[in-house]
């Protein structure tokens, strides 16, 4: 698990769409704070709208690994992180799910509701 995260720290620049067409663009960036939690800072537009984010990822000890998102909207969501079978990055909560896919200086996620066989949102990262 630490290796993957270590994969994502870093500011990425954030492009990708919603279901229905809405684009996304704007900014994620991964920080360790100590040895234990990875800190996410999201700054984003989802078309005309701007949505903010603080989540915490940790500790990385656990199994699975806990996480708290805390949106500017007044919103807080629980959610886990665990290794895919294929030893990606895999995100659940009660709403949606989602694997992200680091290569390097890019990754790609894909976000589904739960119960949803179709993708809710897909986004592509680059290192900035």
């Amino acid at each position: 698990m630490r290796r993957q995260l270590e994969a994502i720290v870093g500011t990425w620049r954030t492009e990708g769409e919603v279901d229905d067409g809405t684009p996304i663009r704007g900014t994620d960036a991964y920080e360790w704070l100590g040895e234990e939690f990875v800190v996410h800072h999201v700054d984003v537009h989802m078309g005309e709208d701007r949505v903010r984010a603080l989540e915490v990822i940790g500790p990385i000890s656990a199994s699975p690994v806990p996480s708290r998102a805390f949106g500017s909207d007044g919103t807080v969501e629980d959610s886990v992180v665990e290794l895919t079978g294929d030893g990606h990055l895999g995100f659940g909560s009660t709403g949606a799910r989602a694997v992200l896919r680091v290569d390097g200086d890019t990754a790609t996620g894909v976000w589904h509701r739960t119960g949803a066989d179709q993708p809710w949102m897909t986004l592509r990262l680059t290192r900035s």
